[in-house]
C-alpha cells in the first residue's frame, strides 16, 4: 500500500493515464433516465450498481433504476422518458426517503410530501440538526399508516436490528403502501448477521467491513441473502425483485419493492 502510494507520488502523470484508460475502457453511452440527457456514463464507483455516473446529474446506475421503478409503479402510463418531468405526477403521496443528499432528494424536494432524513446520535428523533430531520428506521417518529411511501437505498445493511427497521416500515405504511429500497443482497446466499446486538452491546461475529458513508458511518451489520423475500412476507411485507439493464450494459442491477399487506 505505501509502495504504490509513493510511486503515485513520484509518477502523478503515468497514474492520470492509467486511470483515463481504465475510464476509457468501462463506460457506456446512453440516455439517463434521471436527467434527461444523453451523456457518457462512466464507471467510477466500486461495482457496476453503485458506478456508471451522469456527468450532467451525478445519478449512478443504482439511483437510475430505482427513478425506473417509480415511473412504472406510480405513473400515469404516458411513458415517461425523464424522472424529472415525471416527480409532479407524485405530488400528493407522503413519501419519506431515508437520506438527505443525492439526485433522488434533489428531484423530489419540490414535493409537498416529501419528508427527508438522517440518523444523529444526539437528536431527538422527529428533531432536526443543520436543517436535516433525525430519523432512526428502528424506531420512526411518523405515526401509524401515515405515509405512502418508503425509499431507502444502501441504508438498511447498516441498520443494528433490521427486522425493526422493516417492522417500523410496515407500521407508518398505508395500506397497500410502498418501501422500494437498495441493499447490498447475494442470493446465492443466507442471510449473515455481521454484528450482532446483544444487551445494546454489538458482538462482531465477522471481521468488521465499512461502507464509505460521511454521515451515518458505514459499518455493515447484514449481508442480505436469498431468504430476504420470506422474512419480508413474515413481516406482512410481501416483496419483489426487479431487474434492470441499463443500454448496452451487461451488468443488472435490481431493486425491491415491497406492499403492505394486513398479515403480520
Amino acid at each position: 500500500m505505501l509502495e504504490t502510494l509513493a510511486h503515485a507520488i513520484r509518477h502523478p502523470l503515468q497514474v492520470l493515464r492509467l486511470y483515463a484508460r481504465l475510464v476509457r475502457s468501462d463506460r457506456l453511452r446512453g440516455s439517463c433516465i434521471f436527467c434527461g440527457v444523453e451523456r457518457t456514463l462512466f464507471r467510477l464507483g466500486p461495482s457496476n450498481r453503485d458506478g456508471f455516473y451522469c456527468r450532467y446529474c451525478h445519478s449512478t446506475l443504482r439511483q437510475r433504476h430505482l427513478a425506473k421503478v417509480l415511473i412504472e409503479r406510480l405513473g400515469d402510463g404516458c411513458g415517461y422518458s425523464c424522472f424529472r418531468d415525471f416527480v409532479g405526477q407524485m405530488q400528493g403521496l407522503v413519501t419519506y426517503v431515508a437520506q438527505s443528499t443525492g439526485p433522488l432528494v434533489s428531484a423530489l424536494a419540490r414535493l409537498e410530501g416529501a419528508r427527508f432524513s438522517e440518523f444523529f446520535h444526539d437528536v431527538p428523533l422527529g428533531g432536526s440538526w443543520n436543517g436535516i430531520r433525525c430519523e432512526d428506521l428502528q424506531a420512526l417518529s411518523f405515526a401509524d399508516a401515515s405515509l405512502d411511501l418508503v425509499i431507502s437505498q444502501d441504508v438498511l445493511e447498516h441498520v443494528r436490528e433490521p427486522k425493526r427497521a422493516f417492522g417500523e416500515i410496515w407500521r407508518t405504511l398505508k395500506p397497500g403502501g410502498l418501501h422500494i429500497f437498495s441493499v447490498p443482497c447475494d442470493l446465492a446466499k443466507k442471510t449473515v448477521t455481521r454484528v450482532a446486538v446483544v444487551d445494546g452491546v454489538e458482538v462482531f461475529h465477522h471481521p468488521p467491513v465499512y461502507h464509505e458513508d460521511t454521515i451515518r458511518g458505514g459499518l455493515v451489520y447484514t449481508d442480505f441473502g436469498s431468504d430476504l423475500l420470506d422474512n419480508l412476507v413474515a413481516q406482512g411485507l410481501p416483496t419483489e425483485i426487479h431487474w434492470f439493464r441499463e443500454n448496452e450494459l451487461q451488468k443488472f442491477s435490481y431493486i425491491f419493492i415491497s406492499t403492505k399487506s394486513n398479515l403480520v
